[in-house]
């Protein structure tokens, strides 16, 4: 799959924080092996907990769910600890790749997680911590070569972000608690800098190196959001 994520000086205002999104129905899965555990859909969803309606209780095991228009073919397994996710947790395209693999605690995202193109290649992987993404994360082409890599903190971007061209360092923007704050720079295929500085609220101030020429834009300190 050919990224449509690409960087740009042109639109450092633009920069924030990107959420990878995967929302797929599910349903029983007719004829499915009771090792797959439960179907979500013999439980009761209450609040943020699944409940079984027989007992009354939050249910705790394994459970499963697939597509509405492919029954057999599982869309999700999981485990319930209490009504909530906790533990393993995966979903899985149509063709039965793997689609996201996550851990989860208490029913909150809490450790590392990998996505994956629907062709089978990783796409991503990093962690979360009580729901949110944190520390550094990884993002790949479909060839397996680096495409971006960062830090997160509490869910924000924060620290170096930068992509890569073929194994090259193209672009690298800093962050600040989510937003673009501190030193630019853009290379050239070989190695060279064309574009060097430092952002304020993603905008460029104080001297640049902007192919080769020294270009002054206003005090860092003057400029706001």
């Amino acid at each position: 799959m050919t990224s449509t994520r690409s960087p740009s000086t042109r639109r450092f205002a633009r920069l924030g924080t990107r959420g990878a999104v995967v929302a797929l129905s599910f349903v029983a899965v007719s004829g499915c092996s009771r090792s797959e555990g439960l179907p979500l859909t013999s439980l009761v969803r209450e609040g943020d907990a699944y409940i079984d309606p027989v007992t009354r209780e939050p249910y705790s095991g394994p459970v499963f769910a697939s597509f509405a228009d492919t029954p057999g073919h599982v869309q999700r397994r999981a485990s319930l600890v209490d009504g909530q996710y906790d533990g393993a947790f995966e979903l899985y395209f149509a063709n039965q790749r793997l689609s996201v693999r996550e851990v989860y605690r208490e029913g909150e995202k809490d450790g590392p997680y990998e996505w994956y193109l629907e062709s089978g290649e990783l796409y991503e992987k990093g962690t979360y911590e009580n729901g949110l993404r944190e520390g550094p994360y990884e993002a790949y082409f479909r060839n397996g070569r680096i495409y971006e890599r960062g830090t997160y903190r509490y869910g924000d971007f924060d620290g170096p972000r930068e992509w890569y061209l073929d194994g090259q360092l193209i672009e690298r923007v800093t962050y600040v608690r989510g937003q673009v704050d501190g030193p630019y720079g853009r290379y050239s295929p070989d190695g060279g800098l064309e574009l060097q500085g430092m952002l304020r609220y993603g905008r460029p101030c104080g001297p640049w190196n902007e192919g080769g020429k020294r270009v002054i834009h206003p005090s860092c300190s003057y400029v706001s959001d």
